[in-house]
């Protein structure tokens, strides 16, 4: 080994010590987040406040654990819809389960049709549909709001499911790229044979295509479900009357009882819990196809 190749070696060694470094404290770093808002959780709040014990364990000697954070929690978290009536939190996860289910579906099909179309006809409005997907991704979309509510007005759409569903319809965005840099790599050969066959477009389309990209369109799926399913803004302006379970909890955040922590801290792990399962369940799924798309790109 000559001293050129040693002294490479060992530079890359200093690297990936540093880098596995980084990485293990950043991870502890989240660990020990999730850990303190699980130990708070399960404090009393004279516990967390008057005896000033935010870092440390519950003390189990003056103070019994108990599920009363959960509870104010879910009181805390009701929302106020059409006059009256109050939205509960088993009503805010039904509304979160069917506004993140059906805008996953539109969001992604949509971007695998555009993808599709972009990358497998050689069209000049293809072209152009790709220009456009590349530019929104840079312009900002916050000054369209106050026009996006008046067009969704217009068309009696606004404040209903199907209006949010077809809002978030979009087939723009980083995922739009993974879905082209996917349906790039498949070789045409396969198209080929199966028009020899008498196949048209859309049998194409779903039985080879969708078939070979199936495993990278559920991990965007995944990763798209959990952004509906943390996303409250667009619920607070374009769907009042199903508030999500993210809405009711940054309602909370912002109501006179926000200064009680340990009740917080215990809203935000009955938000979290469902994604942590679900991110756990298919993590490997999610990461490699990820991984794949990456470097196909």
């Amino acid at each position: 080994m000559t001293k050129k190749k040693f002294q490479r070696m060992k530079e890359w060694d200093l690297a990936a010590v540093f880098a596995y470094a980084v990485l293990i404290l950043y991870s502890l770093i989240i660990i020990y987040l999730l850990f303190f808002a699980v130990i708070t959780a399960l404090k009393n709040n004279y516990d967390f406040t008057n005896d000033h014990n935010i870092f440390g364990l519950p003390n189990v000697g003056k103070y019994a654990l108990s599920l009363e954070n959960f509870q104010n929690a879910v009181e805390y978290m009701k929302i106020q819809i059409r006059g009256r009536e109050y939205a509960g939190v088993f009503a805010q996860f039904i509304y979160a389960l069917m506004y993140a289910f059906g805008c996953t579906i539109a969001n992604v099909f949509s971007k695998v049709f555009a993808a599709y179309f972009c990358s497998k006809f050689k069209t000049k409005f293809g072209r152009i549909l790709y220009v456009v997907s590349v530019v929104a991704m840079i312009l900002p979309v916050v000054g369209t709001m106050a026009s996006t509510i008046r067009i969704m007005r217009l068309l009696n759409i606004y404040n209903t499911y199907q209006g949010i569903v077809l809002y978030n319809a979009s087939f723009w965005g980083p995922y739009f790229l993974v879905f082209y840099a996917a349906f790039k790599g498949i070789p045409d050969t396969y198209a080929e044979a199966a028009r020899m066959d008498g196949a048209g477009h859309f049998m194409i389309f779903f039985r080879i295509h969708i078939p070979l990209i199936a495993p990278t369109i559920f991990a965007v799926a995944i990763l798209q479900f959990i952004m509906f399913w943390n996303d409250y803004q667009t619920p607070l302006v374009y769907l009042e009357s199903m508030p999500t379970i993210s809405y009711g909890l940054y309602r909370f955040s912002t109501t006179s009882h926000a200064d009680n922590a340990p009740a917080l801290l215990s809203a935000s792990l009955l938000v979290c819990i469902p994604i942590v399962i679900l991110f756990v369940l298919f993590k490997n799924m999610i990461m490699q196809n990820m991984t794949a798309g990456g470097i196909k790109g």
